[in-house]
């Protein structure tokens, strides 16, 4: 029995070995193939969103603008200036919910259509007012959820609906 495994390692060696010689002749170069690595992947763990918010969403300020304001000073060498407005107004509730910033630096972004632009932190929002307290909305962006589809329950199935 040990003669025959002797002779078969003897066999694979040679075969490596003209299956090497082969690959040089087609490859024009020595091909060996990579051994394969066992990699053990974490997959990604279970994650749930956040709940909706009912009632009125609240303002979110990720910065403040005070502070913003310092560093375009530093950065400039100047003072940010308010807006000048050459007519129109900006509603006094405008205030922008990504840093704090005031009217003073809100610009009305396409014509008193409900969309505007931050001069501080360069970015758009709009105020929205909701019709009713018990309306969910969005956590993230905190816009009105919509019911897009309502789905017929089986009997004898847990529906949700239900």
């Amino acid at each position: 029995m040990q003669n025959i495994i002797n002779h078969l390692l003897v066999v694979i060696k040679w075969q490596a070995m003209v299956i090497t010689y082969l690959c040089i002749l087609v490859f024009g170069k020595s091909f060996k193939p990579k051994a394969e690595k066992c990699v053990d992947k974490e997959f990604m763990k279970l994650t749930v969103d956040p709940l909706p918010i009912f009632g009125e969403p609240p303002i979110v300020q990720k910065w403040q603008y005070a502070e913003l304001l310092e560093k375009y000073k530093l950065e400039h060498g100047k003072d940010l200036k308010p807006v000048r407005r050459r007519g129109g107004t900006v509603p006094a509730d405008a205030v922008c919910p990504h840093c704090g910033a005031p009217p003073e630096y809100v610009i009305d972004n396409n014509g008193g259509r409900g969309q505007y632009c931050c001069k501080v932190c360069e970015s758009t929002f709009s105020i929205r007012k909701p019709s009713k307290d018990d309306e969910p909305y969005c956590p993230f962006c905190y816009s009105k959820l919509l019911l897009y589809k309502k789905r017929k329950c089986i009997p004898g199935n847990i529906c949700a609906a239900d």
